[in-house]
């Protein structure tokens, strides 16, 4: 029986040598894209995506207590207009939900702290007997010269100094809608 051989650009080799050039190959391909994916990964919610000098991870963290009011009545999805009944966002709204990320960055806009927003409840605005979506969460935050708070994909928000969050007992309250 003779043994086969292939031949490319003027090198012979046989079949096996061919095969294990080619596994070896493949091996090394896999190994470098899985190197390529943990080391690119994106950093998990709750972590500063980059260094920043404002953060001081040895300081005390505080817990900051956040109400998002949404006050926009065709945009509320609940079965029941009663104080207390869940709620959620509907069209342009969608996203607010229970279970919705609440990021906050610092001036840098690295994220600093994430927690999910509560189960929304239907509630009353401040001002009229109008029916309401409120969204709450409670982050613990490190300490930072500056703080910005996301819910959902909502961003842009106002950014507050420490000295504002701790005057105001760590208890920030936004409203969206109408």
């Amino acid at each position: 029986m003779s043994r086969c051989v292939i031949f490319e650009k003027g090198f012979w080799m046989s079949k096996s040598v061919a095969a294990l050039s080619a596994v070896i190959g493949l091996v090394l391909i896999i190994l470098v894209v899985v190197v390529g994916l943990v080391a690119f990964q994106p950093h998990p919610p709750g972590l500063a995506t980059s260094s920043s000098s404002d953060v001081d991870p040895g300081s005390a963290m505080h817990e900051a207590s956040l109400e998002l009011l949404l006050v926009e009545r065709r945009n509320i999805l609940s079965a029941s207009s009663e104080r207390g009944a869940p709620c959620s966002g509907t069209g342009s709204y969608s996203d607010l939900r229970g279970g919705a990320p609440v990021h906050v960055l610092n001036d840098r806009g690295d994220i600093i702290a994430s927690a999910p927003v509560e189960e929304a409840l239907v509630s009353r605005t401040p001002t009229t007997v109008e029916i309401a979506c409120l969204f709450t969460a409670t982050i613990s935050v490190p300490k930072s010269d500056y703080y910005e708070f996301q819910v959902a994909r909502r961003s842009g928000g106002p950014l507050y100094s420490h000295e504002e969050l701790e005057e105001a007992g760590w208890r920030v309250e936004l409203s969206i809608g109408a």
